[in-house]
Order: structure tokens, then sequence, then C-alpha cells
């Protein structure tokens, strides 16, 4: 116990993405760790995670939200040739979609459809002096850090959820 007090005390904020994917794809899911797979967090989150759980909702529901995703993305070249010292992207807020619709249709059925954001990554050093006064003209290097780059991934998910029993679900999703 004094350990984990002692851990959880010393350690700083997890100030980290996992990689280019996130978590969970609602605000709920994220902070609970991606937990939508097995607790039905939310009409929204169920056709991402587990379609099962659509059915467990009853009545319509349509939700739209997103999150805006604000890193600090920052580099330093070092060479022979000069130092660029710490330069900061200039791509710094990215907002990530997500949409969701789930509805009953008859007794057992439900369908749904979801849009999330899932994935993405960017960075912006364009005309950035410092980065190319780094290197040597004579190489093509300079060109290539003066870079931006946008990678934004979004799955759009139809799928459906079955009560086969009472509590007893079947779910599937077209990724």
């Amino acid at each position: 116990m004094r350990l984990v007090l002692a851990l959880a005390i010393l350690s700083g904020a997890a100030l980290a993405t996992n990689g280019d994917n996130l978590i969970g794809v609602t605000p709920a899911s994220r902070a609970m760790g991606g937990i939508g797979v097995g607790l039905p967090l939310s009409a929204t989150d169920a056709p991402f995670r587990n379609p099962a759980w659509m059915r467990s909702h009853k009545g319509y529901s349509f939700s739209f939200g997103g999150i805006v995703f604000a890193p600090s993305v920052k580099t330093r070249i070092q060479n022979p040739l000069g130092d660029s010292g710490n330069q900061k992207s200039k791509a710094d807020l990215f907002v990530i979609p997500e949409v969701g619709l789930v509805m009953p249709v008859g007794e057992r059925l439900s369908l749904g459809l979801g849009a999330f954001g899932v994935s993405g990554l960017g960075v912006d050093y364009t005309n950035n002096e410092r980065l190319l006064s780094a290197f040597d003209p004579r190489t093509n290097l300079g060109a290539m850090l003066n870079m931006r780059t946008n990678f934004q991934f979004m799955r759009v998910i139809p799928s459906f959820s079955y009560e086969l029993s009472e509590g007893l679900y079947l779910g599937g999703g077209l990724h």
C-alpha cells in the first residue's frame, strides 16, 4: 500500500497519446480507458466498441460531439553543420468528431450507425528558418525539414444488435 501511495505521489501526469490511435471514441470511454467493450457506456460508443450493447439502450438515440486535441510537438535537430534548437510545430490544434445513431427496429433488433475519428497525427514545420539553417543548403535535407504532415482517419460503422433472450445480445458491425 505504501508503495502504491508513493508511486501515486511521485509520478507526474502521463502526457502521452496511444501512438496515433485514440483509447476510446467518446469522452466517457476515453476517461475510463476504453472500457466500452465490456460495459455499455453510451449509445454513441456502442457501434464502435461493442455493437451488442446497442440493444440495451431503449428507444432512439442520436448524438454528436467531439474533442479538441492540442498536442505540443517539438523537435531539435543537431548535426555538425548547425543546431536548430528546440522548435515547436505550428500544428497544435485538432478537432476529432464523433456521431452516433441507434434506432430500435421491432421488439428485438436495433440498428446503428457510428462515425468516429479514431486516429491521426500531424506536424507543421513550414518556413522554419532555424530548422533550415541547421543544414548545408547543398543537401536536400533542409528541404525535407520544411514540411507539413496531416493524417486523419475516420471510421463509419453500420451495425446491428439482436436480443437473443433477456440480457443476452448478439451484435456486429462492418468496419
